[in-house]
């Protein structure tokens, strides 16, 4: 049987995660600092960056179910859910109905909910702790600062 490979996070990985908060931070500032008509491309630039973070999680997901031996049998249906997410999400758009707030707010929800998924591989393996506090906090951020503009 394979081993376990133990997560660690090392302090480039963990300010590197962090720096991830950024986007959204300048995208909820572009309207501010440039004035209202940047609203809808810091709306739409919002969304890009949090469904390429949301599919992003579920090749993450995939990688860590393919190896550990011990993850759920349903760690790859969840992998592959977020970037099926991400597509529908944008289907809206595409037929001319009202785009990216509600997109916008189902992929931040869907971000904040991303944890659970990451607890049920990881479990509480070495390094899993550390691991999972960063990618909650990185979650709820990215979730939190999506919902905030869904909502402005």
């Amino acid at each position: 049987m394979m081993a376990e490979p133990i997560l660690s996070i090392s302090r480039m990985q963990e300010t590197l995660g962090y720096a991830g908060l950024l986007p959204p931070a300048a995208c909820l500032l572009l309207p501010l600092a440039c004035g209202p008509d940047y609203y809808w491309t810091a709306l739409a630039l919002l969304y890009f960056y949090l469904a390429s973070i949301l599919s992003f999680l579920g090749g993450l997901w995939w990688g860590l179910a393919s190896s550990r031996p011990s993850t759920p049998r349903w760690t790859p249906v969840a992998a592959v859910l977020p970037p099926l997410a991400v597509s529908a999400s944008f289907v809206p758009w595409l037929v001319g109905w009202s785009w990216p707030k509600p997109s916008l707010a189902v992929l931040s929800l869907a971000l904040i909910l991303s944890p659970l998924v990451d607890r049920a591989i990881v479990g509480g393996h070495a390094g899993a702790t550390d691991w999972n506090r960063l990618r909650r906090r990185l979650s709820i951020g990215l979730g939190v600062s999506g919902l905030a503009f869904a909502f402005i």
